[in-house]
């Protein structure tokens, strides 16, 4: 029994020590990000609008909350999804505005008064 606790706590020690081998750096984030926001589709830029996001909010990532290009990168996507996104709820984008505007279909009324 006190060998395997021996085991134990000698195992947690010497794994808490390493370092984190899965953690990111920008660069993890800005290289596919900048492809998918320059793509030249819709979907392009919102997954790239998350992927930066992804990335400043990544806490394995020492370097990523205080990126400049990750937050310019963001930023920028995020002005698109304010054109861009449909996501069925509020109004909050250009698509969403034109759609909540137009008439709904049918016949057009008649044209009186001449």
């Amino acid at each position: 029994m006190r060998r395997i606790v021996t085991v134990v706590i000698s195992l947690t020690i010497i794994l808490s020590s390493m370092p984190n081998a899965h953690a990111s750096e920008p660069n993890d984030y800005l290289v596919p990000g900048r492809a998918e926001l320059f793509d030249g589709t819709v979907s392009g830029i919102l997954s790239a609008y998350q992927r930066f996001d992804q990335g400043l909010n990544d806490s394995n990532c020492i370097d990523c909350d205080t990126n400049r290009d990750l937050k310019f990168f963001r930023a920028l996507a995020s002005t698109g999804t304010l054109l861009f996104q449909d996501d069925g709820n509020s109004v909050d984008s250009i698509l969403e505005l034109i759609s909540s505007t137009n008439p709904p279909p049918g016949p057009a009324p008649p044209i009186t008064g001449f």
